[in-house]
């Protein structure tokens, strides 16, 4: 499992992600990222690295559109179906849940292929959400972030909230922006 925080911040979207990988009694920290930039659309995934592994290397690049107010009408009739197609082409059944940002929005996909968009500015998947939620509710409400960089430390911030309390989280994590 793994935590995945994203944030929205002076028309950017900052996703963090743990780098640990965990199942039954073990845990590994991995070389590769959860969150990586894809034509300049920010991905981070939990459910299962092979879901992120095709959605980073085998899906068509996106391209997304012109206009802001198209951005939810894209995710639902191209970027969803190009990840299934993509997904099915490699043998993965199923799908993957994965925070998305998107010309400074942050969207869930959900592994169904649903999306949402919380009115926060911010959201969390995994393992550790909960955790992360918070750390987030109380970083924004004590000192909110006047920075690209305090924004990007908000999102480490909840990252090793969740990883300090969920054994199913690291706290080291890696943090991108687009």
């Amino acid at each position: 499992m793994t935590c995945i925080v994203g944030i929205e911040f002076g028309g950017k979207v900052i996703l963090g992600g743990d780098i640990q990988g965990t199942g039954g009694n073990t845990k590994v920290v991995h070389t590769q990222p959860k969150v990586f930039i894809r034509g300049g659309v920010a991905f981070g995934y939990t459910s299962s690295y092979r879901f992120g592994q095709i959605v980073e290397h085998c899906m068509d690049t996106p391209v997304p559109p012109a206009g802001d107010e198209d951005i939810y009408r894209w995710l639902i009739t191209v970027l969803a179906p190009s990840m299934k197609d993509a997904l099915g082409r490699h043998g993965y059944q199923g799908g993957g849940n994965c925070l998305i940002g998107v010309r400074g929005q942050l969207w869930e996909m959900q592994d169904d292929f649903s999306v949402i968009r919380s009115k926060l500015g911010y959201a969390t998947v995994g393992s550790g959400m909960e955790y992360a939620l918070g750390s987030i509710f109380a970083d924004q409400a004590s000192r909110p972030p006047r920075t690209d960089s305090e924004a990007a430390q908000m999102a480490r911030n909840a990252v090793q909230a969740a990883g300090t309390f969920s054994p199913s989280v690291g706290t080291e994590a890696e943090v991108v922006s687009t």
